[in-house]
């Protein structure tokens, strides 16, 4: 059995939730959603979990939300990472994999189905996945990509701590140290002018990519994937 439940909160127009006051400004109630979806959550995992006490849990979301870091509100077109930095938290009552712990690298969306293959011991015997299983080491390297909704509004990828945006026409490119500027404040794109063009180069090669398969999409099926179960 396979159950997906999606909670729209939190999520834009804020809503104040009875028993999680925090306060009147759009962060208050954006905090009272998350803590009401928290309690829906907890709600929803501890009912399955009586009927099926096995249960694997995914708990991820598919954007954060700005409130005027970079002078942008909700999170449609923002490529920093108050938008694209989202928890992923997976639970395995059975115990047959790694130790409680954080996994270390950066990880995206991408790598959620082929860690659920590998969680529940699948094999895939035909076609591929784009993205890579936190059960397994880290890609050497390895660069996340990002797209904004709009096409040709932004780009962003991550390779380390070192994070590259790229706003087309509409602003300047930037080039981000996560590690000694976590909230993206000081763009370095200037000072590393070698790196900023091989990432740039880099970027645009994956965006086209991209825009070339759901091209591809529109008038073909995707190969089919086969999975074996264990």
């Amino acid at each position: 059995l396979f159950l997906w439940v999606h909670l729209f909160e939190p999520h834009e127009p804020y809503v104040k939730h009875a028993g999680h006051d925090f306060g009147d400004t759009d962060l208050d109630r954006y905090d009272s959603e998350v803590a009401a979806a928290d309690e829906g959550l907890g709600a929803i995992v501890k009912s399955f979990r009586a009927a099926r006490p096995g249960a694997l849990v995914i708990v991820t979301a598919d954007h954060g939300e700005a409130f005027g870091e970079h002078g942008r509100r909700t999170h449609n077109d923002i490529p920093w990472q108050e938008a694209l930095h989202v928890p992923l938290l997976i639970y395995d009552p059975a115990g047959q994999n790694p130790a409680p712990g954080r996994v270390a690298g950066n990880w995206a969306q991408t790598d959620l189905a082929p860690t659920l293959v590998d969680l529940l011991g699948y094999q895939v015997t035909s076609g591929s996945f784009q993205g890579s299983s936190l059960l397994r080491p880290a890609p050497p390297n390895r660069i996340v990509h990002s797209a904004c909704m709009g096409e040709d509004t932004c780009v962003a990828s991550l390779q380390g701590d070192r994070k590259l945006v790229l706003h087309f026409q509409h602003k300047k490119p930037e080039l981000f140290d996560l590690a000694s500027d976590p909230l993206e404040k000081h763009n370095l794109a200037a000072e590393y002018p070698d790196e900023l063009r091989r990432r740039t180069a880099e970027l645009l090669r994956w965006d086209d990519e991209v825009k070339q398969r759901y091209a591809w999409f529109e008038v073909h099926r995707s190969e089919p994937l086969t999975v074996r179960s264990p």
